[in-house]
């Protein structure tokens, strides 16, 4: 059995918590930089990242409207209560394509800023270049704590991380490159399927890389498909490995990102050197999950 270890971005601080603290970190920086008034920002009604950026907006008096694919849910999620209790204003863009999301949301900010309000797209879990950042910073972060706790082991490690809109996953990835190391980065795709995922995270990951450094190489790289029975829908599979983990470590794990990421790690043979899990969070996910009528 590899030696397992947890690095707890679910305990990251602010409102619900996640990974996605991070992106909002540099995202809000942006924003007030720029002087922008009001936040457009795309994500489905489950996005913990929405309800994140909601929050953190409104402490500094930025107004946020969500962009959502689809139409009101009968039953509203969790992010949704949370991002409305801060203060969100929620359009859907009445279409199940998710892709619809940004064109729709460029169309409100071009209205807001006729209207002479400063408005600003922010994309599918922030996954722009400035988001990006947010993991830059995580990789120096998790690098101290693995010349830390593993010592020399450090740089045999593999990572293995869920991905969605690949904005984490690349700050990782020019982050490694950019401290020279040569961990093994392990993404695991929910959202969409790899081949289509992959050029557009490669090509992000390269503009970092050139906008912080302009010489590093970025390291190699893994992603997986672990969409399983689709996005935001947990198969019997991911569902038992999701309360097994709950049940015997406490853990929140919910079932849109971790339980599939969880899950194909649990299939994969020993590694070997220690693997690192990135759990990211996703706690108004997994509180939609177990209150969902049977």
């Amino acid at each position: 059995m590899s030696e397992l270890w947890l690095k707890r971005d679910d305990l990251t601080g602010f409102s619900w918590g996640g990974n996605k603290v991070r992106t909002a970190e540099f995202l809000l920086g942006e924003a007030l930089d720029g002087g922008v008034q009001e936040l457009v920002v795309c994500g489905g009604p489950s996005s913990n990242f929405v309800a994140i950026l909601a929050a953190a907006a409104a402490t500094a008096g930025i107004a946020v409207t969500q962009v959502s694919y689809g139409c009101e849910p009968d039953r509203a999620t969790a992010a949704l209560v949370a991002a409305r209790a801060t203060g969100a204003t929620v359009v859907f863009t009445e279409s199940a394509d998710r892709d619809t999301m940004e064109t729709f949301g460029a169309e409100v900010v071009r209205q807001r800023n006729l209207r002479g309000v400063r408005a600003s797209l922010v994309p599918r879990g922030g996954a722009s270049v400035t988001g990006a950042l947010g993991f830059v910073a995580a990789a120096a972060e998790i690098d101290a704590q693995l010349d830390e706790q593993l010592a020399d082991a450090a740089d045999t490690c593999m990572i293995v991380i869920p991905v969605g809109s690949g904005g984490s996953v690349a700050g990782l990835i020019a982050g490694a490159a950019l401290l020279g190391r040569r961990w093994r980065i392990v993404g695991v795709s929910v959202s969409r399927p790899p081949q289509r995922l992959r050029p557009l995270i490669d090509a992000r990951v390269d503009q970092l890389i050139a906008e912080l450094s302009g010489t590093r190489a970025a390291p190699d790289w893994e992603l997986h498909d672990g969409l399983g029975a689709g996005f935001g829908a947990a198969d019997a599979a991911e569902s038992d490995i999701a309360r097994a983990v709950s049940s015997r470590t406490g853990l929140v794990v919910d079932p849109t990102y971790n339980a599939k990421a969880l899950t194909w790690l649990y299939r994969q043979p020993d590694s070997a050197g220690p693997v690192i899990y990135w759990n990211t969070g996703g706690a108004l996910g997994a509180l939609d999950a177990r209150s969902s009528p049977e």
